[in-house]
């Protein structure tokens, strides 16, 4: 019988997800949202929808790049820092109960070219300051909830952030999704 792993996150987790199941193999299926899973606002709201009729033995779940958007001007981020830490443990406690047999599993955010990024005319700005400073909150939060944490910041540092990200500055490039594929399969399988 397929083991079924639930990926939940934002446009980056929807890049890679074909690849991740070719990774896994044919002993796994892999499932998602059709939809950008977003902030962590939009995590609380669809978590109930997102798995409803889903038994996973696994969920991999990511929200950061949405939540740390900072509108220029103003400063304001989409989710500030206090919220997104106190989105989570609920986030954590809620996925519990709706897949009380799955292993969990948090994903954390990747890099992203501030450069590339700021300068593609979007309404908001993501800074990699931004990032370690969500990334650091969100791996405690999941630490305290007992949740694992699976690196892909540092799996696409590691591989070379000029190759992996493509010319927006924060989508990943075909091997980009390559190497997110390669880390989520690694990592699945190791701890099962």
């Amino acid at each position: 019988m397929k083991r079924v792993l639930l990926l939940l996150g934002d446009s980056i987790r929807m890049g890679m997800q074909d690849k991740v199941a070719e990774a896994l193999g044919p002993g796994w299926t892999v499932v998602g949202p059709e939809d950008n899973c977003g902030d962590t606002r939009r995590h609380l709201e669809r978590l109930d929808a997102w798995t409803e009729g889903l038994h996973p033995d696994v969920v991999q779940i990511n929200a950061g790049l949405h939540d740390l958007k900072v509108t220029p001007g103003t400063g304001a981020f989409q989710v500030p820092l206090a919220q997104y830490a106190a989105n989570l443990p609920v986030i954590f406690a809620r996925l519990r109960e709706l897949a009380p047999q799955a292993r969990l599993i948090w994903a954390t955010t990747t890099p992203v070219v501030e450069e590339r990024h700021q300068s593609s005319k979007r309404d908001f700005h993501r800074y990699n300051a931004d990032i370690d400073r969500y990334n650091q909150t969100a791996a405690a939060a999941a630490r305290a909830a007992g949740l694992e944490i699976n690196d892909l910041h540092a799996a696409v540092t590691a591989a070379g952030i000029d190759d992996c990200i493509c010319g927006d500055g924060v989508h990943m490039t075909d091997a980009g999704n390559d190497v997110l594929a390669a880390a989520v399969a690694h990592f699945i399988r190791k701890g099962s």
